[in-house]
C-alpha cells in the first residue's frame, strides 16, 4: 500500500503538469478563435461603414445633380414663359395693324398698340435683368 501512495504521490505533480499544460493549450486556441472573430466583426463592421459611405456621397451626388436639373428647369420654365407673353403682345400688335390698315385708321390704334408693346418690352427687360433665376449663360 505503501508503494501506492508513493506512486499516487510522485504522480500527482506530473498529472497536474500535463493537465495544466492542455488547459494553457485550449485557452491559447479559445483566444486565437476569438481575436479571429473580433477581426471578422471589425473587418464585416468597416465594410458595412464604407458601403454606407459610399451610398450617401451617390445620393449627395444625385441631390446635386437633381438641383442642378431643377435650376435648368426654372430658367427654362421663365424663358418659355416670357416667349409666350412676348409672342402674344406681337401678334396683338400685328392685329392691331392689320385692322389699322383695314380701316386705314393708322393714327390712334397702332400708334397705342406700339407704345403698349414698347411699353411691355422695357417692362419685361427691366424684369429679367433684375430677376435672379435668370442669369445669363
Amino acid at each position: 500500500m505503501e508503494v501506492v501512495v508513493l506512486l499516487i504521490q510522485l504522480a500527482t505533480p506530473f498529472a497536474v503538469l500535463i493537465l495544466g499544460w492542455q488547459h494553457m493549450k485550449q485557452q491559447r486556441q479559445t483566444d486565437a478563435a476569438k481575436a479571429t472573430e473580433r477581426q471578422l466583426e471589425e473587418k464585416e463592421r468597416g465594410d458595412i461603414t464604407k458601403a454606407m459611405e459610399e451610398a450617401t456621397q451617390a445620393l449627395r451626388e444625385t441631390k446635386d445633380d437633381v438641383d442642378a436639373l431643377f435650376q435648368s428647369m426654372t430658367k427654362l420654365s421663365a424663358t418659355t414663359s416670357l416667349n409666350g407673353r412676348c409672342t402674344s403682345e406681337l401678334a396683338q400688335l400685328v392685329m392691331v395693324l392689320a385692322e389699322g390698315l383695314r380701316d386705314q385708321h393708322l393714327d390712334g390704334n397702332i400708334t397705342r398698340a406700339v407704345d403698349k408693346y414698347r411699353t411691355f418690352e422695357a417692362k419685361e427687360i427691366a424684369h429679367i435683368m433684375s430677376d435672379p433665376t435668370i442669369k445669363s449663360e
